[in-house]
C-alpha cells in the first residue's frame, strides 16, 4: 500500500480485476467461480449461465465417479492395487490390521467418514458457489467501487499486487504439500483396516484441492477487506498527528470519505459471511474431525509402537513413517484452520483500530464540525461492526482456535477410552 504523492495515479480498479484473475481462473477450473469477470469500462463481475452449467456438470460427474469407485471397492474387493499412495496397499480387508491390531467400531466409523466426507464437502462447496455467485459478483463490484473512492477522493492507490502474491504463495504451498503427502500416504486410506483404492489419488486430490481453493477465496476476500481497513487506519494516523498541516475542512472531507468507505466495507463483510457461511461450517467441521482422527490414529500407532516392539528394523521404519506421515497431515490441516481464523481476526482488529484512532482525532481537533463528524463516525462504527461468523453460529477468530484445541484433546481421550474398553488385550505389553 502506498499513498500517491501527486504523480500519475495507478488505475486501481484495473489492478484489482487483473490481480483477481489467477485465483479466479483456478477457481473456474474447479467450478468454484460460476460468475465471470468483466473488463473494460464497466469493470466488475456478473453471474454466468455457462459457469453455472459447468459447476452443475462437475457436481454430477465427480459425485458419480466418487460413488461408483467406492461401490466398486466395497463390493468387488479391489484390494490388489493401491496406485501410488496409501500405506494400506497390502493390508487385508477382513478387519484385521498387521501385527494383530484388530479393528473396532471407532476405526470403522473413521474409515467410513474418511471415504465419504470429501464428497459431501465437494458438493457443499460447489453448490454454495452456484447459489452465491450473485453475492460474490456484487462483492467484486463493491471492491472496485471502494478502490475508485480511495483513488479519486483520497489520492490513495491500493497495492493489490501484494495481495495476489500472498494468496498465490499460500495456496501453492498448501496444494504442494497436500500433493506430496497424498502421493506417499493417501489421506482417505490412512486407516489400518482398509486397503487403498486405485482411485484414491483422484478421489482425494480433487476434493482436497477444491477445499483449499475455496478457503483461499474466503481468505482472499477477507484480506482485501483488511488491506482497505489498514489504509483507513494509516490515513487516520497521519491526520491526527499534532504536526499535521491538514486544515479542518480537509479533515471533514476525509472523515466523510471514510464514513462512505466503511459502509462499503461493512457491506462487504456481510456479503462474505452470507456467501461463505455454510461452506465454512462444513470446511471447519471437516478439518476439525480430520485433525482429531489423525491425532487419534497417531496416538494409537505410538502406543502400539511402545507396547509391541517391531520384529525387524524394516518394520520399525515403516511404522515410524506411518506415524510421522499422520502427524504431517495433521499439521497441514491445523495450519489451514489457523489461516482462516487468523485472517478473520486480523481484519476484525483493523476495524476496531479505526475506533481508537477516530477518538484521538476528536480529542485533538478544535473544530466543532470535525468533532460532530467524529461522533457520527463513532456511532457508525458502533452499529456496523466488522465480524466474521459461520452462519451466525460462532465467530471465526483466534478464540475458535483455542476452542478447537481443547475439543480435539477431549475427543482424543474419549476415543482412547472406547478403544481401551473394546480391545483390552491390545493395551498389554508384549514381551520382546
Amino acid at each position: 500500500m502506498k499513498v500517491d504523492d501527486g504523480g500519475p495515479r495507478a488505475n486501481s480498479d484495473d489492478g484489482l480485476i487483473k490481480h483477481l484473475k489467477p485465483l479466479y481462473l483456478v477457481s473456474k477450473v474447479l467450478s468454484l467461480s460460476p460468475f465471470r469477470l468483466i473488463y473494460g469500462p464497466n469493470k466488475g463481475a456478473r453471474a454466468s449461465v455457462p459457469g453455472t452449467v459447468q459447476s452443475l456438470a462437475a457436481l454430477v460427474l465427480y459425485g458419480s465417479f466418487h460413488l461408483y469407485s467406492n461401490y466398486n471397492d466395497d463390493f468387488n474387493g479391489s484390494n490388489n492395487g493401491a496406485g501410488s499412495g496409501g500405506q494400506g496397499a497390502s493390508l487385508p480387508v477382513n478387519g484385521t490390521a498387521p501385527n494383530g491390531e484388530g479393528g473396532n467400531f471407532v476405526s470403522v466409523m473413521i474409515d467410513i467418514y474418511s471415504r465419504y466426507s470429501g464428497l459431501g464437502l465437494y458438493w457443499v462447496l460447489v453448490a454454495g458457489a452456484i447459489g452465491n455467485q450473485r453475492i460474490l459478483a456484487a462483492s467484486v463490484g463493491t471492491l472496485v467501487e471502494m478502490d475508485e473512492i480511495f483513488e479519486r477522493q483520497l489520492g490513495i492507490c491500493v497495492n493489490n499486487a501484494r495481495w495476489k502474491r500472498l494468496i498465490c504463495i499460500q495456496t501453492a504451498l498448501i496444494a504442494g504439500l497436500i500433493g506430496v503427502f497424498e502421493w506417499f500416504n493417501c489421506l482417505m486410506y490412512l486407516s489400518d483396516y482398509q486397503p487403498a483404492s486405485e482411485f484414491c489419488l483422484p478421489q482425494c486430490y480433487i476434493t482436497l484441492i477444491t477445499s483449499v481453493v475455496g478457503e483461499s477465496q474466503f481468505v482472499g476476500y477477507v484480506k482485501l477487506l483488511e488491506m482497505r481497513l489498514q489504509l483507513i487506519n494509516q490515513l487516520l494516523a497521519r491526520i491526527i498527528k499534532p504536526e499535521s498541516t491538514d486544515p479542518d475542512y480537509t479533515r471533514k472531507e476525509i472523515i466523510q470519505s471514510i464514513k462512505n468507505l466503511y459502509s462499503h466495507l461493512h457491506l462487504l463483510s456481510l456479503n462474505i459471511n452470507k456467501a461463505y457461511g455454510v461452506q465454512l461450517i462444513f470446511t471447519l467441521a471437516t478439518l476439525f474431525i480430520t485433525v482429531t482422527t489423525l491425532l487419534y490414529h497417531c496416538t494409537m500407532k505410538a502406543i502400539r509402537l511402545l507396547l509391541r516392539h517391531p520384529a525387524t528394523s524394516e518394520d520399525a521404519v515403516q511404522r515410524a513413517w506411518t506415524l510421522l506421515s499422520g502427524l504431517l497431515w495433521a499439521m497441514v490441516c491445523a495450519y489451514r484452520v489457523f489461516r482462516i481464523c487468523n485472517s478473520c481476526n486480523s481484519a476484525k482488529n483493523e476495524a476496531q483500530q479505526i475506533g481508537c484512532l477516530i477518538h484521538g482525532l476528536g480529542i485533538h481537533s478544535k473544530c466543532s464540525d470535525t468533532k460532530a463528524m467524529v461522533k457520527l463516525l463513532s456511532l457508525q462504527l458502533l452499529q456496523q461492526r466488522v465480524d466474521f461468523t459461520a452462519c451466525g453460529l460462532f465467530s471465526i477468530d483466534h478464540g475458535l482456535i483455542f476452542n478447537m484445541v481443547g475439543s480435539v484433546t477431549t475427543y482424543i481421550l474419549i476415543l482412547l477410552q472406547f478403544d481401551i474398553a473394546q480391545n483390552k488385550s491390545d493395551w498389554q505389553m508384549v514381551p520382546q
